[in-house]
Protein backbone atom coordinates (compact mmCIF):
# COMPACT_ATOMS: atom_id res chain seq x y z
CA UNK A 1 0.00 0.00 0.00
CA UNK A 2 1.32 3.63 -0.59
CA UNK A 3 0.28 5.14 2.56
CA UNK A 4 0.53 8.63 3.88
CA UNK A 5 0.93 10.47 7.21
CA UNK A 6 0.84 13.56 8.14
CA UNK A 7 2.55 15.42 11.08
CA UNK A 8 4.09 19.08 11.76
CA UNK A 9 7.44 17.37 12.56
CA UNK A 10 9.08 14.15 11.59
CA UNK A 11 11.85 13.16 14.26
CA UNK A 12 13.21 10.50 16.15
CA UNK A 13 12.50 11.77 19.96
CA UNK A 14 9.25 13.51 21.61
CA UNK A 15 6.23 11.95 22.55
CA UNK A 16 3.60 11.67 19.24
CA UNK A 17 7.00 12.49 16.94
CA UNK A 18 9.23 9.21 18.26
CA UNK A 19 6.13 7.05 18.27
CA UNK A 20 5.42 8.28 14.17
CA UNK A 21 9.34 7.27 13.73
CA UNK A 22 8.49 3.83 14.88
CA UNK A 23 5.56 3.22 13.17
CA UNK A 24 7.29 4.60 9.61
CA UNK A 25 9.85 2.24 10.37
CA UNK A 26 7.72 -1.15 11.32
CA UNK A 27 5.32 0.27 8.17
CA UNK A 28 8.58 0.04 5.90
CA UNK A 29 9.97 -3.78 7.69
CA UNK A 30 6.24 -4.44 6.40
CA UNK A 31 6.96 -3.78 2.82
CA UNK A 32 4.77 -0.60 2.81
CA UNK A 33 5.36 2.61 0.97
CA UNK A 34 5.26 5.48 3.41
CA UNK A 35 4.70 8.72 2.48
CA UNK A 36 5.25 11.64 5.07
CA UNK A 37 4.02 14.58 4.82
CA UNK A 38 5.95 17.27 7.32
CA UNK A 39 6.96 21.00 7.96
CA UNK A 40 10.44 20.00 9.33
CA UNK A 41 11.83 16.77 9.62
CA UNK A 42 14.80 14.13 9.44
CA UNK A 43 13.87 11.43 7.03
CA UNK A 44 14.64 7.81 7.08
CA UNK A 45 17.22 6.24 4.89
CA UNK A 46 14.63 4.23 3.46
CA UNK A 47 14.03 3.66 -1.19
CA UNK A 48 10.01 3.27 0.26
CA UNK A 49 10.06 6.02 2.33
CA UNK A 50 9.38 9.65 1.10
CA UNK A 51 9.40 12.86 2.52
CA UNK A 52 7.36 15.69 1.91
CA UNK A 53 8.11 18.77 3.12
CA UNK A 54 5.16 21.10 3.24
CA UNK A 55 5.33 24.70 3.51
CA UNK A 56 4.91 26.74 6.13
CA UNK A 57 4.10 30.22 6.82
CA UNK A 58 5.87 32.12 9.03
CA UNK A 59 4.05 34.54 12.00
CA UNK A 60 1.71 34.00 14.04
CA UNK A 61 0.14 30.39 15.31
CA UNK A 62 -3.30 31.06 13.74
CA UNK A 63 -1.76 31.26 10.40
CA UNK A 64 0.97 28.30 10.61
CA UNK A 65 -2.36 26.29 11.56
CA UNK A 66 -4.14 27.62 8.56
CA UNK A 67 -1.31 27.23 5.75
CA UNK A 68 -0.19 23.57 7.46
CA UNK A 69 -3.88 22.35 6.73
CA UNK A 70 -4.30 24.19 3.40
CA UNK A 71 -0.54 23.02 1.92
CA UNK A 72 -1.20 19.08 3.14
CA UNK A 73 -4.44 19.28 1.64
CA UNK A 74 -2.99 20.42 -1.81
CA UNK A 75 0.08 18.31 -1.84
CA UNK A 76 -2.08 15.18 -0.82
CA UNK A 77 -4.31 16.19 -3.91
CA UNK A 78 -1.23 15.45 -6.32
CA UNK A 79 -0.66 11.94 -4.95
CA UNK A 80 -2.42 8.56 -5.45
CA UNK A 81 -2.53 7.14 -1.86
CA UNK A 82 -4.45 4.27 -0.77
CA UNK A 83 -4.84 5.75 3.36
CA UNK A 84 -3.91 9.12 4.51
CA UNK A 85 -3.29 9.22 8.30
CA UNK A 86 -2.98 12.42 10.08
CA UNK A 87 -1.91 13.18 13.45
CA UNK A 88 -2.38 16.61 13.76
CA UNK A 89 -4.35 19.75 13.14
CA UNK A 90 -5.66 18.65 9.69
CA UNK A 91 -9.07 19.08 8.32
CA UNK A 92 -9.77 15.76 6.41
CA UNK A 93 -7.95 12.77 6.00
CA UNK A 94 -8.96 8.72 5.68
CA UNK A 95 -7.65 7.75 9.14
CA UNK A 96 -7.39 10.32 12.39
CA UNK A 97 -5.65 9.74 15.42
CA UNK A 98 -6.18 11.39 18.31
CA UNK A 99 -2.82 12.46 20.51
CA UNK A 100 -3.91 15.81 22.08
CA UNK A 101 -7.39 15.63 23.72
CA UNK A 102 -10.21 18.24 22.55
CA UNK A 103 -9.23 21.88 22.38
CA UNK A 104 -11.69 23.09 25.01
CA UNK A 105 -10.50 19.46 27.71
CA UNK A 106 -7.09 20.62 27.26
CA UNK A 107 -7.94 24.44 27.46
CA UNK A 108 -9.55 23.75 30.90
CA UNK A 109 -6.22 22.05 32.47
CA UNK A 110 -3.75 24.10 30.50
CA UNK A 111 -4.96 27.32 30.72
CA UNK A 112 -5.53 27.82 35.04
CA UNK A 113 -1.12 27.22 34.67
CA UNK A 114 -0.70 30.35 32.40
CA UNK A 115 0.22 33.77 33.27
CA UNK A 116 -2.68 36.57 33.21
CA UNK A 117 -1.83 37.85 29.97
CA UNK A 118 -0.77 34.56 28.45
CA UNK A 119 -4.29 33.36 29.89
CA UNK A 120 -5.80 36.27 27.79
CA UNK A 121 -3.94 35.38 24.71
CA UNK A 122 -4.65 31.64 24.38
CA UNK A 123 -8.46 32.42 25.85
CA UNK A 124 -9.07 35.01 23.12
CA UNK A 125 -6.65 34.95 20.49
CA UNK A 126 -7.45 33.89 17.00
CA UNK A 127 -4.95 30.70 17.50
CA UNK A 128 -7.80 29.14 19.39
CA UNK A 129 -10.48 29.69 17.26
CA UNK A 130 -8.77 28.16 14.11
CA UNK A 131 -7.64 25.06 16.26
CA UNK A 132 -11.43 24.48 17.37
CA UNK A 133 -12.49 25.11 13.10
CA UNK A 134 -10.07 22.71 12.14
CA UNK A 135 -11.42 20.11 15.21
CA UNK A 136 -14.78 20.68 14.38
CA UNK A 137 -14.15 19.99 10.31
CA UNK A 138 -11.93 16.88 11.00
CA UNK A 139 -14.58 14.91 12.94
CA UNK A 140 -17.76 15.70 10.75
CA UNK A 141 -19.09 13.17 9.08
CA UNK A 142 -17.79 11.99 6.05
CA UNK A 143 -14.25 14.14 6.43
CA UNK A 144 -12.97 10.98 8.05
CA UNK A 145 -13.37 7.11 7.08
CA UNK A 146 -11.96 5.86 10.60
CA UNK A 147 -11.31 7.44 14.05
CA UNK A 148 -8.25 6.32 16.22
CA UNK A 149 -8.38 7.27 20.04
CA UNK A 150 -5.05 6.83 22.05
CA UNK A 151 -6.96 5.99 25.10
CA UNK A 152 -10.55 5.38 26.46
CA UNK A 153 -9.99 9.38 27.95
CA UNK A 154 -9.63 10.38 24.50
CA UNK A 155 -12.52 8.19 22.98
CA UNK A 156 -14.71 9.53 25.33
CA UNK A 157 -13.68 14.08 24.76
CA UNK A 158 -14.08 13.07 21.19
CA UNK A 159 -17.90 11.59 21.30
CA UNK A 160 -19.28 13.99 23.84
CA UNK A 161 -17.57 17.32 21.98
CA UNK A 162 -18.23 15.95 18.51
CA UNK A 163 -21.76 13.56 19.09
CA UNK A 164 -19.85 10.74 17.34
CA UNK A 165 -21.14 7.09 18.62
CA UNK A 166 -18.88 4.71 20.08
CA UNK A 167 -18.14 2.47 17.40
CA UNK A 168 -16.81 5.56 14.70
CA UNK A 169 -13.95 5.77 17.52
CA UNK A 170 -11.80 3.23 17.85
CA UNK A 171 -9.51 2.94 20.82
CA UNK A 172 -5.89 1.69 19.95
CA UNK A 173 -3.37 2.29 23.05
CA UNK A 174 0.38 3.28 21.72
CA UNK A 175 2.70 0.59 20.89
CA UNK A 176 6.68 0.56 21.93
CA UNK A 177 9.51 -0.70 20.97
CA UNK A 178 10.52 -4.16 22.80
CA UNK A 179 14.06 -4.36 21.73
CA UNK A 180 14.79 -0.44 21.89
CA UNK A 181 13.20 -0.46 25.65
CA UNK A 182 14.54 -3.35 27.26
CA UNK A 183 15.09 -4.74 30.64
CA UNK A 184 18.47 -5.78 29.51
CA UNK A 185 19.76 -2.48 28.72
CA UNK A 186 19.77 -2.07 32.62
CA UNK A 187 23.26 -4.04 33.35
CA UNK A 188 24.87 -2.81 30.66
CA UNK A 189 24.19 1.61 29.42
CA UNK A 190 22.22 1.58 32.53
CA UNK A 191 25.06 1.13 35.04
CA UNK A 192 27.37 3.47 33.59
CA UNK A 193 24.47 6.06 33.22
CA UNK A 194 23.55 5.69 36.96
CA UNK A 195 26.91 6.51 38.62
CA UNK A 196 26.44 9.70 36.95
CA UNK A 197 23.48 10.77 38.68
CA UNK A 198 23.67 9.07 41.93
CA UNK A 199 25.11 6.36 44.47
CA UNK A 200 23.49 3.09 44.24
CA UNK A 201 21.66 3.55 47.87
CA UNK A 202 19.97 6.87 46.37
CA UNK A 203 16.53 5.96 44.67
CA UNK A 204 16.46 7.46 41.10
CA UNK A 205 13.26 8.76 40.37
CA UNK A 206 12.57 9.80 36.46
CA UNK A 207 10.22 12.40 34.96
CA UNK A 208 10.13 12.18 31.26
CA UNK A 209 8.01 15.37 29.64
CA UNK A 210 7.95 18.36 27.94
CA UNK A 211 5.24 21.62 29.22
CA UNK A 212 6.14 20.25 32.99
CA UNK A 213 3.82 22.16 34.44
CA UNK A 214 0.65 20.53 33.00
CA UNK A 215 2.84 17.07 33.19
CA UNK A 216 2.76 17.77 37.24
CA UNK A 217 6.59 18.31 38.14
CA UNK A 218 5.55 20.74 40.55
CA UNK A 219 3.62 17.58 41.70
CA UNK A 220 6.48 15.49 41.65
CA UNK A 221 8.52 17.35 43.54
CA UNK A 222 5.60 18.31 46.31
CA UNK A 223 5.55 14.90 46.47
CA UNK A 224 9.28 13.86 47.25
CA UNK A 225 9.32 16.26 50.04
CA UNK A 226 6.91 14.00 51.97
CA UNK A 227 8.70 10.71 51.28
CA UNK A 228 10.64 10.55 54.84
CA UNK A 229 13.47 8.40 55.44
CA UNK A 230 13.81 7.75 51.73
CA UNK A 231 16.87 8.64 50.12
CA UNK A 232 15.82 10.02 46.66
CA UNK A 233 16.92 12.23 43.59
CA UNK A 234 14.76 13.38 40.62
CA UNK A 235 15.35 13.33 37.10
CA UNK A 236 13.45 15.63 35.29
CA UNK A 237 14.24 15.34 31.11
CA UNK A 238 12.33 17.47 28.98
CA UNK A 239 11.66 20.97 28.46
CA UNK A 240 9.72 23.24 31.32
CA UNK A 241 8.71 26.26 31.20
CA UNK A 242 10.46 27.85 33.79
CA UNK A 243 13.52 26.27 35.14
CA UNK A 244 14.67 28.97 38.00
CA UNK A 245 10.98 28.82 39.24
CA UNK A 246 11.19 24.47 39.55
CA UNK A 247 15.12 24.86 40.96
CA UNK A 248 14.06 27.69 43.42
CA UNK A 249 10.69 25.18 44.21
CA UNK A 250 12.76 22.19 45.26
CA UNK A 251 15.16 24.45 47.68
CA UNK A 252 12.41 25.02 49.25
CA UNK A 253 11.19 22.04 49.53
CA UNK A 254 14.81 20.62 50.35
CA UNK A 255 14.50 17.52 47.37
CA UNK A 256 17.31 17.10 45.69
CA UNK A 257 16.70 17.41 41.62
CA UNK A 258 18.50 17.59 38.62
CA UNK A 259 17.22 19.17 35.25
CA UNK A 260 18.58 17.83 32.12
CA UNK A 261 16.77 19.32 29.28
CA UNK A 262 15.35 18.05 26.49
CA UNK A 263 17.37 14.18 25.74
CA UNK A 264 17.47 11.59 22.81
CA UNK A 265 18.52 9.18 25.35
CA UNK A 266 15.52 8.54 27.34
CA UNK A 267 16.00 4.69 26.78
CA UNK A 268 19.28 5.15 28.94
CA UNK A 269 17.78 7.44 31.41
CA UNK A 270 15.24 4.79 31.24
CA UNK A 271 17.47 1.56 32.21
CA UNK A 272 19.20 4.05 35.00
CA UNK A 273 16.40 5.30 37.18
CA UNK A 274 14.63 2.90 39.59
CA UNK A 275 10.95 4.13 38.86
CA UNK A 276 9.07 6.51 36.59
CA UNK A 277 6.95 9.37 38.16
CA UNK A 278 4.49 10.54 35.76
CA UNK A 279 1.55 12.84 37.25
CA UNK A 280 0.57 14.63 34.37
CA UNK A 281 -2.72 16.98 34.91
CA UNK A 282 -3.66 16.26 31.12
CA UNK A 283 -2.33 13.48 29.26
CA UNK A 284 -4.37 11.73 26.52
CA UNK A 285 -1.80 9.22 26.63
CA UNK A 286 2.01 9.77 27.92
CA UNK A 287 4.28 7.90 26.18
CA UNK A 288 6.97 7.72 28.69
CA UNK A 289 4.46 5.68 31.00
CA UNK A 290 4.51 3.01 28.30
CA UNK A 291 8.58 2.85 27.45
CA UNK A 292 9.13 2.62 31.38
CA UNK A 293 7.39 -0.83 31.47
CA UNK A 294 8.73 -1.99 28.54
CA UNK A 295 12.22 -0.95 30.60
CA UNK A 296 11.21 -2.59 33.39
CA UNK A 297 10.77 -0.44 36.02
CA UNK A 298 7.26 0.79 37.65
CA UNK A 299 5.50 3.65 37.31
CA UNK A 300 4.06 6.19 39.56
CA UNK A 301 1.20 7.64 37.43
CA UNK A 302 -1.96 10.31 37.37
CA UNK A 303 -5.56 9.20 36.39
CA UNK A 304 -5.65 12.20 34.42
CA UNK A 305 -3.19 10.58 31.75
CA UNK A 306 -4.51 8.03 29.21
CA UNK A 307 -1.70 5.34 29.54
CA UNK A 308 -2.95 5.05 33.37
CA UNK A 309 -5.65 2.87 31.69
CA UNK A 310 -3.03 -0.18 31.02
CA UNK A 311 -1.29 -0.16 34.71
CA UNK A 312 -2.93 -1.88 37.05
CA UNK A 313 -2.74 -0.37 40.35
CA UNK A 314 -0.14 -2.55 43.15
CA UNK A 315 0.50 -5.15 40.31
CA UNK A 316 3.05 -3.59 37.75
CA UNK A 317 2.49 0.47 38.57
CA UNK A 318 0.67 3.10 41.26
CA UNK A 319 -2.19 4.89 40.10
CA UNK A 320 -3.31 7.92 42.26
CA UNK A 321 -5.27 10.90 41.71
CA UNK A 322 -4.84 14.33 39.82
CA UNK A 323 -3.01 16.80 42.04
CA UNK A 324 -2.15 13.87 44.39
CA UNK A 325 1.11 15.05 45.97
CA UNK A 326 0.53 12.09 49.20
CA UNK A 327 -0.12 9.24 45.94
CA UNK A 328 3.24 10.20 44.67
CA UNK A 329 4.45 10.12 47.76
CA UNK A 330 3.18 6.61 49.12
CA UNK A 331 4.20 5.33 45.57
CA UNK A 332 7.70 6.40 46.13
CA UNK A 333 7.90 5.23 49.35
CA UNK A 334 6.26 1.95 48.31
CA UNK A 335 8.53 1.45 45.41
CA UNK A 336 11.92 2.29 47.61
CA UNK A 337 12.01 -1.25 48.89
CA UNK A 338 13.59 -3.30 46.06
CA UNK A 339 12.11 -6.55 46.39
CA UNK A 340 8.52 -5.15 45.67
CA UNK A 341 10.18 -2.88 42.95
CA UNK A 342 11.48 -5.88 40.90
CA UNK A 343 8.77 -7.50 41.32
CA UNK A 344 6.71 -5.19 39.63
CA UNK A 345 9.13 -4.19 37.25
CA UNK A 346 8.60 -7.70 35.82
CA UNK A 347 5.07 -7.05 35.92
CA UNK A 348 5.60 -3.71 34.17
CA UNK A 349 7.53 -5.55 31.42
CA UNK A 350 5.15 -8.55 30.74
CA UNK A 351 2.38 -5.75 30.74
CA UNK A 352 4.26 -3.52 27.63
CA UNK A 353 4.83 -6.95 25.82
CA UNK A 354 1.38 -7.06 25.19
CA UNK A 355 1.52 -3.41 23.54
CA UNK A 356 4.70 -3.65 20.95
CA UNK A 357 4.60 -1.73 18.29
CA UNK A 358 4.54 -4.85 15.98
CA UNK A 359 0.71 -5.88 17.46
CA UNK A 360 0.31 -1.90 17.21
CA UNK A 361 1.24 -1.74 13.46
CA UNK A 362 -0.82 -5.04 13.00
CA UNK A 363 -3.87 -3.38 13.73
CA UNK A 364 -3.04 -0.43 11.81
CA UNK A 365 -2.40 -2.06 8.71
CA UNK A 366 -6.09 -3.80 9.32
CA UNK A 367 -7.47 -0.64 9.46
CA UNK A 368 -5.45 0.76 6.56
CA UNK A 369 -6.59 -2.30 4.46
CA UNK A 370 -10.28 -2.01 5.34
CA UNK A 371 -9.82 1.82 4.39
CA UNK A 372 -8.02 1.16 1.45
CA UNK A 373 -11.04 -1.38 -0.35
CA UNK A 374 -14.04 1.33 0.97
CA UNK A 375 -12.18 3.78 -1.28
CA UNK A 376 -12.05 1.54 -4.37
CA UNK A 377 -15.34 0.48 -4.10
CA UNK A 378 -16.68 3.89 -3.30
CA UNK A 379 -14.94 4.98 -6.89
CA UNK A 380 -15.87 2.16 -8.52
CA UNK A 381 -19.53 3.03 -7.27
CA UNK A 382 -19.15 6.40 -8.55
CA UNK A 383 -17.40 5.61 -12.08
CA UNK A 384 -20.25 3.27 -12.91
CA UNK A 385 -22.83 6.07 -11.81
CA UNK A 386 -20.71 8.40 -14.66
CA UNK A 387 -20.84 5.48 -16.95
CA UNK A 388 -24.41 5.37 -16.97
CA UNK A 389 -25.12 9.09 -16.61
CA UNK A 390 -23.39 9.38 -19.69
CA UNK A 391 -24.80 6.43 -21.73
CA UNK A 392 -28.21 7.81 -20.71
CA UNK A 393 -27.23 11.49 -21.83
CA UNK A 394 -25.81 9.75 -25.16
CA UNK A 395 -29.05 7.61 -26.04
CA UNK A 396 -30.58 11.19 -25.69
Amino acid sequence: MRIALTHTRLARRGGIEGYLYRLAGSLLERGEEVHYFAATGEPLDHPRFFFHRVRALPGPPFLKVWCFDRSVQQALREGDFDVVHGFTKTSRQDVYTDGSGCQADFEQISLPLRGPVRRAIRRWGPHRYAVARLEALRYRRGRFRRVIAMSKMASEQIRRRHGLSESEVEVLYNGVDLDEFSPGRRETEGVEMRRRFAPDDVLLVLFVGNDGSRKGADILLNGMQRIGPVRAKALIAGRVSSERDLLSLARSLGVEVELLGPREDISCLLAAADLLVFPSRFDIFGMSVLEAMASGIPVVVSRSAGASEIVTHGKDGWVIGTEDCGGVAEGIRRLADPVLRRSMGKEARRTAEGYSIDRHTDRLIEIYREVAEEKRRATSLRSRSLESTTSRLSRN
